[in-house]
């Protein structure tokens, strides 16, 4: 099993993906060469990126197939995400071969899902397309069609996991928990155990079954997700001991550095984590780069002052234009509208970013009633989006600010229930431990209040000085009194 990292452990696009389509993509604009070649025998494709895509599974290969079904299954898909939303597998088909024909070719676009029934690599790629475009519901029976021909096919159980969690389909997630539970260990198996038992609320459960998964040597992606669950439940110390001896054994791999630059900012020690993602980066190809410099904004986007993050951003900007979007969101909820509202013109309409951003451009412009509903209808949409902070954690901020305290307290815990993803945990974490403190202080649970920032004052008390978080949490943590 491939440990569950790389570049795209960033979770920019796609699940875990900086852009997954860019695989797909470069598969189809192969077409020509593919048919040059007269390639239709089952071979073991590494097309040029693939090796280092964002899903690390796709690298282990196009195979067990014609090349050429692939490319006409999956073209047709890259060309629906590409042209937009709202557009069938079907009626793409149509109007792809429509385009061929006026072009004198005799070739279909695609031929039929149906001609290709038992095609495990085929189903998977068509419903990890649609869940790369956040189509879950629709993603999910091509991955139970893939698992019905290989029920030990690791991603399209994966994938299976996540797509039930956001769709809150909780009894599916169940059902997977205890098939595994019949069934011999693997790898596979062991990775959805864990990720449906936190999406479940059973955190105990996970860390147990993240425990043994390592004892049964499942390498470093048992590891990362043992950190993972670690990190959900607030034991740092030992989620950072964990990712150590993870990046031990596979120095260059972005997934780990990420992780582990993730769980030094949640303690406060972003220098550290800004030199684990510089040690990495010196390994790193040329072309992930700007995704490096992303992380380093994403990472220091929670306590660096506005001109700190605006520099951050920019430099991010020159390397990696297409993942900055994602960071007007943190602009605006720092308070930098001016730029944010520059790099938000960026973001695609309808992505989470654009939307998320508008939020926040609306609360910072005096609607917070109208900010937390947009935020809410986000969450009910997509809880889990790729690249930016999940909407819980931003409508916990705005009911905050209204002091609407049952309301940030609920955001608070629907956003602790989320697997980590990206760098943004790395201050969301702390600080939503003083949004809950704040909002039971309202409530007078003053105990309770106190519980929430000693701990978040424990996770950083090796903090780098001068933190924003840190001071508001010393703040706090006096006006509380013993």
């Amino acid at each position: 099993m491939l440990a569950h990292g790389g570049v795209g452990s960033l979770g920019i696009a796609g699940r875990d993906g900086i852009d997954d389509l860019a695989v797909f993509r470069e598969i189809a604009e192969s077409r020509r060469s593919i048919r040059e070649r007269q390639v239709t025998d089952p071979v073991k494709l590494r097309f040029r990126g693939v090796h280092d895509a964002p899903r690390r599974g796709m690298a282990r290969t196009l195979e067990d197939h014609p090349v050429k079904v692939v490319v006409e299954l999956v073209e047709p898909i890259v060309v629906a995400r590409v042209a937009g939303p709202g557009l069938g597998f079907k009626d793409v088909a149509e109007r792809c071969h429509g385009r061929r024909a006026r072009r004198g070719t005799r070739e279909p676009c695609r031929r039929d899902l149906q001609d290709f029934p038992d095609d495990r690599q085929a189903l998977y790629l068509a419903g990890r397309l649609l869940f790369v475009a956040r189509r879950w519901a629709e993603a999910v029976p091509y991955f139970e069609k893939a698992l019905g021909v290989d029920p030990g096919a690791e991603w399209p159980l994966d994938d299976l996991v996540t797509a039930l969690a956001v769709l809150g389909r909780r009894d599916e997630l169940r059902g997977i928990v205890e098939r595994a539970a019949r069934e011999p260990p693997t790898p596979a198996r062991n990775h959805a155990v864990v990720r449906a038992r936190v999406w479940l609320g059973d955190l105990e459960g996970a860390v147990e079954a993240a425990r043994r998964a390592v004892d049964q040597g499942g390498g470093p992606a048992a590891g990362l997700d043992l950190a993972g669950v670690l990190f959900v439940t607030g034991e740092l110390a030992e989620a950072e001991a964990v990712l150590e001896g993870v990046r031990a054994a596979q120095l260059a791999d972005g997934g780990t550095a990420y992780a582990l630059a993730r769980t030094l900012g949640a303690q406060g020690r972003i220098g550290e984590g800004l030199g684990v993602i510089d040690a990495y980066a010196r390994l790193a190809e040329q072309k992930d780069q700007g995704v490096v410099q992303y992380a380093r904004a994403m990472l220091v986007a929670g306590d660096a002052g506005p001109g700190v993050l605006w520099r951050e951003t920019a430099k991010a900007r020159a390397l990696a234009p297409r993942q900055v979007p994602d960071l007007a969101v943190v602009l605006a909820l720092r308070g930098d509208l001016p730029h944010a509202e520059e790099i938000a013109r960026e973001a695609p309409a309808g992505t989470a970013a654009a939307e998320e951003y508008g939020a926040l451009a609306a609360w910072r412009g005096g609607d917070a009633a109208g900010a937390a509903a947009r935020l809410a209808a986000l969450e009910a949409k997509d809880p889990w989006p790729p690249g930016v902070p999940p909407p819980a954690y931003l409508l916990a901020e705005v009911s905050a600010d209204m002091a609407d305290w049952r309301g940030t307290l609920a955001a608070v815990e629907r956003y602790r229930a989320l697997w980590p993803r990206g760098l943004s945990p790395a201050w969301t974490l702390p600080r939503a431990a003083l949004l809950a403190a704040r909002a039971r202080e309202g409530l007078g649970e003053t105990a309770a209040a106190r519980g929430e920032v000693d701990r978040a004052l424990a996770w950083m008390r090796h903090a780098d000085p001068g933190l924003r978080t840190v001071r508001e949490a010393r703040t706090l943590r006096q006006r509380l009194g013993r």
